[in-house]
């Protein structure tokens, strides 16, 4: 009844688009003894938008690309085609598990010898879920210490740094909102100073006057925004 009442008032054209619906189903579906605010639910959603449409841009980019290309490299020093496809599955299973405040899974292969598309594929279906309960973005993460929130962001900064990573290496196009953009430019800011420390970024490339956005997050990360294989 709540569902009819609120279709028929709704004043937008989707009405599945409108903050207070979303509000509404994440109460019901969610522990009813937990009470969400729309200034509460309303960024986790959004965020949670965001990882679901970047894992998916990866999904589609493993499926555009050819298994000869697994030993070109990519604008990731540290990573061939291959050592990136199997980071960005680790990312899957590991942030599945820090969603769901477990220990964090090893780092090792998670590809083997018959791994194919449809295995990344369920892996984000399940990161996805994981996220998708509002605890997820409570509290901190025993594994990183930082909090819920910003490991969640950190999900995002992977999916769509090493899914540009991706599409270069292997020649195909990829696709970043602008407001996906931005994010990823502040994510990036604000990792920058320990990531160079630790390795995990280069130093900054500089980047051209014209740059977008996410040009300019890429040169920030330590990436050429102008590299191609």
């Amino acid at each position: 009844m709540q569902v009819i009442e609120h279709i028929l008032a709704c004043g937008q054209d989707d009405f599945l688009r409108c903050s207070e619906f979303q509000l509404m189903m994440w109460n019901a579906l969610e522990d009813p003894e937990v009470v969400l605010t729309p200034d509460s639910v309303e960024p986790m959603i959004e965020l949670h938008e965001r990882i679901s449409h970047a894992g998916g841009e990866v999904a589609r980019l493993l499926q555009g690309m050819r298994a000869d290309r697994f030993g070109d490299p990519t604008p990731c020093a540290a990573y061939t085609v291959r050592e990136l496809i199997n980071h960005l599955n680790y990312v899957t299973v590991m942030f599945t598990a820090l969603a769901k405040k477990a220990d964090m899974p090893a780092d090792g292969d998670y590809l083997g010898d018959d791994w194919t598309p449809e295995v990344f594929d369920a892996r984000l279906a399940e990161l996805v879920e994981a996220w998708r309960a509002p605890e997820a973005y409570e509290g901190t993460s025993p594994s990183f210490g930082l909090p819920m929130d910003v490991v969640a962001k950190m999900v995002l900064f992977d999916f769509v740094i090493h899914g540009w990573d991706l599409a270069v290496a292997t020649g195909q196009d990829h696709r970043v909102d602008e407001e996906t953009a931005h994010l990823t430019m502040d994510l990036v800011a604000m990792m920058a100073p320990q990531g160079r420390q630790t390795g995990v970024f280069g130093d900054e490339v500089p980047a051209s006057p014209h740059a977008g956005t996410f040009e300019r997050a890429l040169a920030l990360s330590g990436r050429d925004p102008a590299w191609r294989a």
